[in-house]
Parts: C-alpha cells; sequence; structure tokens
C-alpha cells in the first residue's frame, strides 16, 4: 500500500500541463474573466469563442471556485480531483464496512491498491478532467440505492438519484449512473422507484441549462450539440447502438494494461461468479448496465472514461479473490 502511494504521489509531480488542463482550463479562465465560459480552441463556427453552452459544468465551477479561492493556477485546478478521491476513499471505506465487515480491511485496501496502480485513474486524479469527480458521485449514488435496496427509504432513493444527476452534471457521459439505478430498480419490478429515481436525477441535473438559458437559448445549445464531432462521432444508422455494444471490447482490449484487467476480471468471475452473485447480485448487475450503458452514450472507445466504473470492477476482482481464499 506504502508504494502504491508513492507511485501515486510520484505521478503528481509531473504538474506540466496536459492538453485537458488547457482546453477545460480555458474554460474556468474565461468564467473568472468574462462570467461565462468560451474557448478559442473550439471547434468551426459554432460559438465557442463567444458563449460554449456544452462543457463539464459542475466541475468546470468547482475549479472556478477553486481557482477563486486559491489564485488561478494549475494546482487549483487540480485540487479538484485531489479532493474528490479523498472523498471516495471515505466512501469506499463505508461501503466496505456495510459490505464484509469480518474482512473490511483487506479488501478496502485491496481495492484501494489496485486502483493507486491504475494508470488511467492515476491520469485523471492529475489533470483537470472531471472523471474522478464522476466516479466519486457514481459510488456514492450506488451506496444510497443499495441503502434503498435494504431498508426501502425514499431518502436513500433520493440521496441516490440526486448524485446520480449531479454525475451527469459534471459530465454528459455521466448519464450512465441514472440508467444504471433505473434498469437496476427495474430489474427488481420496482417501476414506481425507477420513474421516481428519473425524475429526482433529471432535477438534479437540470441547472446544467441555468447559463444557458441566462447567455443564449436552448437553440443555441441543441445546435452546438448536433454539430460537436465528439458527441457524435460514430456510425448514425438505425443499429448503431448494436455496434457501439460490439465495439466496446475495444476499451477492455486497448493496450496490455486493460488486457490484464479485462483477463483477470474474467477468471475471477469464471471461478467465482455463483458466490458473488449469492451475496453482491445487486453489484453484478449495476456494473453490467454501467458498461453497457457507456457502451451506448459514449462513441469513444478511449479507457480514460473506464474510470467512471473503475472501482465497482476492482471491488468484484477483490471479493473474487476473498472467496476463492
Amino acid at each position: 500500500m506504502l508504494f502504491a502511494i508513492l507511485v501515486c504521489v510520484g505521478y503528481q509531480l509531473d504538474n506540466i500541463p496536459r492538453t485537458d488542463d488547457e482546453y477545460l482550463g480555458e474554460q474556468v479562465y474565461w468564467l473568472l474573466k468574462a462570467g461565462k465560459a468560451k474557448s478559442n480552441l473550439g471547434y468551426g463556427d459554432l460559438g465557442y469563442d463567444h458563449y460554449q453552452s456544452m462543457y463539464h459544468k459542475l466541475f468546470v465551477y468547482c475549479g472556478y471556485l477553486s481557482s477563486y479561492i486559491f489564485g488561478w493556477s494549475l494546482y487549483a485546478l487540480h485540487l479538484v480531483s485531489y479532493l474528490c478521491f479523498i472523498v471516495f476513499v471515505f466512501l469506499l471505506n463505508y461501503y466496505v464496512k456495510t459490505l464484509r465487515p469480518s474482512s473490511q480491511s483487506n479488501l478496502q485496501w485491496m481495492v484501494l491498491v489496485l486502483l493507486l496502480f491504475n494508470q488511467d485513474l492515476l491520469y485523471s486524479i492529475g489533470t483537470f478532467r472531471p472523471e474522478i469527480m464522476v466516479m466519486m458521485l457514481g459510488f456514492a449514488a450506488y451506496i444510497s440505492l443499495e441503502r434503498y435496496c435494504r431498508s426501502g427509504s425514499y431518502k436513500h432513493l433520493s440521496l441516490s438519484a440526486i448524485c446520480a444527476g449531479l454525475c451527469m452534471f459534471a459530465h454528459l457521459n455521466g448519464l450512465i449512473f441514472i440508467m444504471a439505478g433505473c434498469g437496476l430498480l427495474l430489474f427488481q419490478r420496482q417501476i414506481k422507484a425507477a420513474i421516481f429515481y428519473g425524475l429526482i436525477a433529471t432535477v438534479a441535473f437540470l441547472p446544467y441549462f441555468a447559463d444557458v438559458l441566462y447567455y443564449a437559448d436552448m437553440a443555441y445549445f441543441f445546435r452546438q450539440f448536433a454539430a460537436d464531432p465528439v458527441v457524435h462521432s460514430g456510425t448514425s444508422h438505425w443499429y448503431g447502438f448494436l455496434v457501439r455494444i460490439a465495439e466496446e471490447q475495444i476499451r477492455f482490449l486497448f493496450t496490455e494494461k486493460q488486457i490484464v484487467l479485462t483477463a483477470t476480471l474474467v477468471l475471477i468471475l469464471l471461478f467465482t461468479y455463483r458466490t458473488i452473485k449469492a451475496k453482491h447480485r445487486s453489484l453484478l448487475i449495476y456494473t453490467l448496465l454501467l458498461v453497457l450503458g457507456l457502451a451506448l452514450v459514449c462513441p469513444s472507445k478511449s479507457t480514460k472514461y473506464m474510470v467512471l466504473y473503475l472501482p465497482f470492477l476492482y471491488i468484484i476482482i477483490v471479493l473474487g479473490w476473498l472467496t476463492l481464499e
């Protein structure tokens, strides 16, 4: 564990600005200077140099707050992801206490070690990108949803839905946590709860459009959304969703690092699936829905987006390993 921490700290010492620091950081810069997000690095004639209506808003707002308090610097921007990861560690500790009280310390530290050795996660922690924030909020959404499934309390269901909605507020790919939450409830035949979940998550996401209505209108937003090549890269045929699901294996087999992770996950499930399913069925279903959701909503097969559900994969791997012991 100490070595993993040293690797993580050493990785962060390389504080040279990366592409995402420059692109997303520019949005924070203009928020500080002009009160609205815009970009001179945007695409074509979409008006990004005047006002950018589509970006990772909750995350950029947090970057704005950090920069407003501590001054405009790379460290202030990176502080957002650092704090989100620290909150995630506390959430993981809480979750493990409810999961396997008899071996909670082993499970927690094993998952943390695996996470800290993951290059995509290390990159996300040390870069001004929203994946760590979405990962943290998504994990909180799952913890609250599990508590609802055990207690039936709508307080926990509402909290889960709010966290899922904030995931999408931070990054549109965060939609996968709304999809997974509703999907798990539908799988359990809780139709009313699924509808309620979707409505509350939508309300939590709606502030995304506040600045759009102030500086422009919804037509302006949809124009930028419809023409953005990042959002709409890939096939546009009716069977496009099938192609995206079929191509999702690219993300899991992208390099030797992902191949090792995928092979480990497959082997663990091969030998311990029945045991894990008996005790943690919701975890397996939720994780599968996240994987399928990302395949559908994210045209890019970049491995950096695996960070969103990476903790779930490692929890399954460690649970299986402890079962084999």
